[in-house]
């Protein structure tokens, strides 16, 4: 009765798809983190879960696991969940006021979406900088007051 029992199975298969998911969770960790846009991922405590490289280098901020960063902190439109989803219906884009971690804001054009993150629901925030649209603009109401005012002035 000093006899072993031993059962093996093959986990040739269990192996091969971790590892095509490790590639392609890299894959998607490095299409992240290079995008040209900001990218931040808000959980249901309206905290800050994930910045990509180009978020934290508009804002300023850096995200570690000691800092936790209000989502309202760095939006000017984050008040909440339900806030966000009415973002997300009310239309793809909008403007709103981005904060850096020295107090200035800058303009910038958002995107929301909520979607499941760690069996969740959190909210995927994209932006773009729209500091040069908006001096752009400003540019061009002056420029038309400008030659508006020139052009009713008599010669």
């Amino acid at each position: 009765d000093r006899g072993l029992f031993c059962i093996a199975h093959d986990i040739t298969e269990r192996k091969r798809a971790e590892q095509v998911l490790r590639e392609s969770e890299g894959k998607v960790r490095s299409m992240l983190e290079g995008l040209p846009a900001g990218v931040a991922v808000v959980n249901q405590d309206a905290e800050i879960e994930f910045l990509n490289k180009t978020a934290k280098e508009m804002s300023g901020y850096s995200l570690d696991k000691s800092t936790k960063l209000k989502a309202s902190e760095l939006f000017s439109f984050y008040k909440g969940q339900k806030n966000t989803q009415e973002a997300e219906e009310a239309g793809s884009v909008f403007d709103c006021q981005v904060a850096k971690s020295n107090g200035e804001r800058f303009p910038a054009q958002a995107s929301c979406n909520v979607f499941t993150w760690a069996d969740s629901k959190a909210t995927l925030v994209i932006f773009l900088d729209a500091t040069i649209r908006h001096e752009m603009e400003k540019a061009k109401r002056e420029f038309t007051a400008m030659i508006s005012h020139d052009l009713r002035t008599p010669l």
